[in-house]
């Protein structure tokens, strides 16, 4: 809100900054606005400035949630809120550390402590030998299995994956999932924040779907109620009941969204008399409309192609009888 306010150091981010001290492989699981991320930050501009041969990697989604604008980046970023912070120090404490894109380094003698980042992808982090490694948001990653399978390798003295729920269907749920991950799962919840009660809970939760609540602010993998498919979407009042369809041949349709459901979602539909009436949509884990090999598994079929043979043989009248008895 174009003004500055003292860093809060609640007492959950002091245990935090101690866990990331300790290092090792770490997982945390979190709600909206606990300033997770900006700890983080915090925590690499101390390191950059007062650890000499302290190194670290970081990612996000998108490059621009890295690094937006290099020697002018916004807050919007991880290397701006790094950068801002460091403005705001006072002159007599302010290091000389130079601000490129995807890239920050402490240029005083002496000092060869500095962070690089990038957009998440499949390689993400691969040949990267750094203390520090950070994979903000990881939950949203497209392909996180790759991308932690990438961020894995090379050394670091610390993995640190945070992240908001983003339900099931991806790496992050399954680490945090798995008993022997080698991570140590932190969670913080809104609960956490000292300036927040059950009355400002109810608030927040009566402005939010089914689906954000859970993701954003009680850190569940499971959604209770509709799922948001898109927007005025609810199977409340759109998906009909089989025996109020109308009978008749018509077209059947199996519908595939990619984008919106997670981890993905199939919708059953008839078309008939100018009319098209879902039936129903069913969510499942890794649904590809074209599974590349590397991650098809043995019972796996391609969606595409089946809709293709659905439709072929909705259009061949001598399959009527057959598609009026079911």
């Amino acid at each position: 809100n174009k003004r500055k306010a003292s860093y809060p150091l609640w007492p959950f981010q002091k245990e935090f900054l101690k866990e990331l001290e300790l290092g090792g492989k770490i997982l945390v699981e979190k709600s909206r606005d606990l300033m997770v991320t900006w700890t983080v930050c915090e925590y690499q501009l101390w390191h950059m400035q007062f650890d000499p041969f302290w190194t670290g990697f970081n990612t996000s989604r998108r490059e621009l949630e890295v690094d937006k604008g290099g020697s002018g980046s916004t807050t919007t970023s991880i290397f701006g809120r790094i950068r801002f912070s460091w403005k705001a120090q006072p002159p007599w404490l302010r290091m000389d550390i130079g601000f490129r894109r995807l890239k920050i380094v402490n240029e005083e003698e002496g000092m060869y402590t500095e962070i690089s980042g990038e957009s998440a992808n499949p390689n993400v982090g691969r040949s990267s030998d750094v203390y520090f490694k950070w994979g903000d948001e990881f939950s949203f990653i497209e392909q996180s299995e790759k991308a932690h399978a990438s961020m894995i390798g090379g050394g670091f003295h610390t993995l640190l994956y945070t992240s908001t729920s983003n339900l099931t269907g991806n790496e992050f749920y399954r680490l945090r999932s798995k008993k022997d991950s080698g991570f140590r799962v932190l969670r913080y919840s809104w609960k956490d924040r000292p300036d927040r009660d059950e009355e400002w809970y109810a608030k927040k939760k009566a402005s939010m779907s089914a689906e954000q609540q859970a993701k954003e602010l009680d850190i569940v993998y499971e959604v209770k109620g509709p799922r948001q498919i898109w927007k005025r979407f609810d199977p409340r009042l759109h998906v009909v009941p089989l025996n109020k369809i109308p009978v008749g041949v018509g077209y059947g349709v199996i519908a595939f969204d990619e984008g919106y459901a997670t981890p993905g979602a199939l919708y059953y539909a008839r078309y008939w008399a100018s009319t098209l009436y879902i039936i129903d949509e069913v969510y499942k884990a890794n649904v590809q409309l074209l599974n590349p090999e590397s991650l098809r598994d043995d019972m796996d079929h391609d969606w595409v192609w089946y809709i293709d043979d659905l439709i072929e043989r909705h259009r061949s009248e001598e399959h009527t009888s057959e598609l009026q008895s079911h």
